[in-house]
């Protein structure tokens, strides 16, 4: 029977692209002949707690039910840069033995019969906190160049006046398509999972420029 397993990329910014982590770690698990059963990849920062990152909460969700039994991630930073969390993830995988597998110092914290790596424990642990060390020295460099910023005269932030061009809101051209399509307001927050104010600020812009009509029948659209 082949091993189940899971696929867990991150990043933190939008700029940024998970799509090399899933890439090899998909290989990784071809060579080996696991059944990859869930890829979760997701751009949230690694200081966030678990509960408040989408994909991660769906692994755990699937780590308990008992539906998987590894973990494929390419550093112990993916999983959490928050020492209190980490350990958070790796105890609930302990408790429901799912291994995490390293894929950046090939390592893992179970054996096949599920018992634990001492080695494998204690490494992941150690890399937690140099993880979560890394950010605060990052933050303290970051912290540093702005008040030296600020010193020197310059300051941080926007630009007074300056307004976001709102064809760059996330979903825009979505939006607008469905707002000209006079969809309701509610059905478009539902099915692009984005805010009220997104919404309404866009079908504002729309009414200004004469795209849509203030006074236009909305369409009710049962799911």
């Amino acid at each position: 029977m082949k091993i189940k397993v899971a696929i867990y990329g991150r990043v933190s910014t939008n700029d940024q692209d998970f799509d090399r982590q899933v890439i090899e770690l998909t290989s990784y698990a071809n060579r080996h002949d696991y059944e990859i059963i869930g890829i979760f990849a997701e751009k949230e920062s690694g200081a966030k707690d678990y509960k408040d990152r989408p994909e991660m909460k769906k692994l755990i969700d699937l780590v308990t039910s008992g539906e998987v039994q590894k973990i494929l991630t390419s550093e112990v930073s993916r999983l959490s840069r928050g020492v209190t969390d980490f350990h958070q993830i790796l105890d609930i995988c302990n408790q429901n033995c799912v291994s995490i597998y390293i894929d950046q110092f090939g390592f893992e914290t179970f054996d096949k019969n599920c018992e634990p790596s001492a080695m494998g424990q204690m490494m992941v642990s150690l890399l937690s906190v140099f993880a979560n060390l890394e950010r605060k020295m990052l933050k303290s460099r970051l912290n540093s160049g702005y008040n030296k910023h600020r010193s020197e005269g310059g300051s941080v932030g926007r630009k007074k006046g300056y307004v976001k061009d709102i064809k760059k809101t996330k979903h825009y051209n979505e939006i607008r398509g469905l707002l000209k399509s006079s969809v309701s307001i509610r059905y478009i927050m539902n099915s692009l999972k984005t805010s009220q104010s997104v919404v309404i600020k866009i079908k504002d812009h729309l009414e200004n420029i004469g795209e849509i009509d203030k006074n236009r029948k909305v369409v009710k659209i049962k799911k």
